[in-house]
């Protein structure tokens, strides 16, 4: 906001969504339009919510009152490339889930016996 003579202007665009339940509904709203064969994704839920890139909705997580609705977006939304594991074929699933913060990891466990040596 810009302050001149007393009086506020507002810079940039407006909020597509004023409140977290208007968010929610949208959200709603996208995931009741998907037919059967099609797949939920973060740039899916995105446009059909009206937003132009993630980084938009990503944006709102940082206001307190959208933050539980965005992230509960992105839980579903990993939860379906969850599910998406024990298919054959689930190479995409790994990648989309690695840029939610699943990491691929190997553990190695490194043992030794004790050994008394006498002299």
């Amino acid at each position: 906001m810009i302050e001149t003579d007393n009086k506020r202007f507002k810079i940039g665009r407006p909020r597509h969504f004023e409140c977290a339940q208007d968010m929610e509904d949208s959200f709603n709203e996208y995931i009741n339009s998907l037919g059967d064969k099609d797949v939920l994704t973060i740039t899916g839920v995105v446009l059909g919510m009206g937003l132009s890139d993630k980084k938009s909705l990503y944006d709102y997580e940082k206001r307190p009152e959208f933050l539980h609705s965005v992230k509960m977006i992105r839980t579903i939304v990993e939860n379906e490339y969850e599910k998406r594991l024990a298919n054959p074929s689930c190479t995409g699933s790994i990648f989309a889930l690695k840029n939610f913060g699943w990491k691929d990891t190997t553990e190695t466990v490194v043992s030794t016996k004790d050994y008394e040596v006498e002299l």
